[in-house]
């Protein structure tokens, strides 16, 4: 309905479209200039009205979109994707090709914050006329830009132009219908489409049109930048060489992410493997060895539940003490009160107490136990709470109130991640158990078309693993009240 709906709406006249273009912004009544010898020339038109100088590959993209139907970018982070979309290639459109520009973007800010301050500035900067919205540029009624977001494409319905260019900004984070309708719009001879996107995910439309013939692909790697090739800012807020390392220390030097926003290439494979046996090997070693010794003894212990009833899953139970896991124990086949019961057996043989009354006030306990509270753990908490002891459910599937909501997708992804960062780090030691190596190192992860982290799912890690990986479950949740990375927390060991 969607896509039918868009093949009559390819934007009649801009005066009389019914959204919302937002307050106007500003409006210059200056005589539209005849540009006709740039008709093929947009790299000419940028640098002589805009004062654009383009670096290699936004030249690419420039004169493809001048002479392609259908043109497609997978660019790093900070080399220009957005600056010369909005900026050049928009404008070029409207005041020499004399066309409409329909932006659209998966979010609000995307499409206004930062496609719209974008043509805003080069608009101003060439002195050109019309009249600016927060989501619209005006010029004579009949031509423009107009900035929408994906949820919005629907209420462009109705109108005609007969040279259309849409931009498909963000792309990988664009529903499969919007580029039905993009397609279905751009169908005359002087109609354009330009897709640009961080490569993120090895499937989907982005990925496949990356791929296609019928589009002209374009690469804009961050090794190519100006300000990574000089190593200096030729280019004021572009990708730099220090950019590039944080990136590499934040996710990895090999991750998909990197991949994606630093090498501007789809991941060769759609997830990796979380954990590294490197890692694991270091962190028994000081384990054997005791290295972080004094930092366990001065430490609260902390017990981590992981929780099963009948059945083939198990119960884990790990105890840790700062830095250290001390060990792990395993039972199955026991109703909830029983798990409860045991427990609490493990908690006394660590010292871990529940409140208790003494002269006529009440002394809370020691120590900590944490449960995996969903489904049969919300019991659990429950009983535990009840009977005094420091309990804090853990949810992977949300969010708490210190979470890093734009990094990962879920709890159970930032938890991951925090031990992932310890033992990268050597700042965690682990007891030498192949079985909970094993599970650890099955654990993938793959990052969202939003560029999230996401886990896989756990089902999935069953089946490879053909058994539920309860001890890395308990021993991740275990450290999932650490921050972040170098961030201190409660027992000082973290430098």
């Amino acid at each position: 309905e969607v896509v039918g709906g868009l093949v009559t709406t390819v934007l009649d006249r801009l005066a009389g479209l019914e959204v919302e273009l937002g307050e106007l912004q500003e409006s210059r009544k200056v005589r539209v200039q005849d540009w006709s010898k740039y008709i093929d020339d947009p790299v000419g038109w940028a640098r002589d009205v805009l004062g654009f100088e383009p670096w290699s590959r936004q030249v690419d993209i420039m004169r493809s979109v001048a002479a392609n139907p259908l043109t497609v970018c997978r660019g790093a982070n900070g080399t220009g994707k957005d600056a010369v979309a909005f900026g050049p290639v928009a404008l070029h459109h409207v005041f020499v090709r004399g066309g409409m520009v329909v932006a659209i973007a998966p979010t609000k800010r995307q499409a206004e914050e930062i496609g719209m301050q974008e043509l805003a500035r080069w608009w101003r900067k060439g002195g050109l006329p019309g009249e600016l919205f927060r989501s619209a540029l005006r010029v004579n009624g009949d031509r423009g830009v107009l900035a929408f977001t994906s949820n919005e494409v629907s209420r462009l319905t109705g109108y005609h132009h007969p040279r259309l260019l849409v931009i498909l900004t963000e792309c990988q984070g664009l529903e499969p219908y919007v580029w039905d309708a993009a397609l279905a719009c751009a169908i005359g001879a002087e109609d354009r489409v330009l897709a640009i996107g961080n490569p993120l995910i090895n499937s989907g439309v982005f990925y496949k049109v990356s791929r296609s013939d019928d589009w002209c692909s374009i690469r804009m790697p961050a090794s190519e930048h100006p300000n990574v090739v000089e190593d200096r800012d030729v280019i004021p807020g572009g990708i730099s060489r220090a950019g590039i390392d944080r990136l590499k220390k934040t996710w990895g030097a090999n991750s998909p992410i990197v991949r994606a926003r630093v090498e501007a290439e789809f991941p060769d494979q759609g997830q990796e493997a979380l954990f590294r046996r490197s890692w694991l090997e270091e962190a028994a070693r000081k384990w054997e060895e005791k290295t972080f010794e004094r930092a366990r003894t001065q430490a609260t212990p902390i017990l981590s539940v992981d929780p099963a009833r009948y059945g083939p899953d198990n119960t884990a139970l790990c105890v840790r003490r700062g830095p250290v896991i001390d060990r792990i124990v395993t039972w199955h086949g026991k109703s909830t009160m029983e798990t409860v019961g045991r427990i609490e057996e493990e908690a006394a043989k660590e010292g871990v107490t529940a409140r208790w009354e003494r002269m006529g006030r009440t002394v809370r306990g020691r120590g900590m136990i944490l449960v995996d509270e969903v489904g049969l753990g919300a019991g659990i908490v429950d009983r535990l709470r009840e009977k005094g002891y420091h309990t804090r459910g853990y949810n992977g599937g949300q969010f708490t109130g210190h979470s890093d909501r734009d990094r990962f997708l879920n709890e159970r992804a930032m938890s991951h991640f925090r031990l992932r960062d310890l033992l990268e780090d050597g700042k965690v030691a682990l007891p030498p158990d192949e079985a909970l190596f094993d599970e650890l190192l099955a654990v993938n992860w793959f990052p969202t078309s939003g560029d999230r982290v996401q886990m896989e799912q756990k089902s999935k890690l069953k089946d490879r693993l053909g058994k539920s990986p309860d001890r890395g479950d308990c021993v991740v949740q275990a450290f999932s009240d650490i921050w972040r990375r170098n961030q201190l927390w409660v027992g000082h060991y973290i430098g």
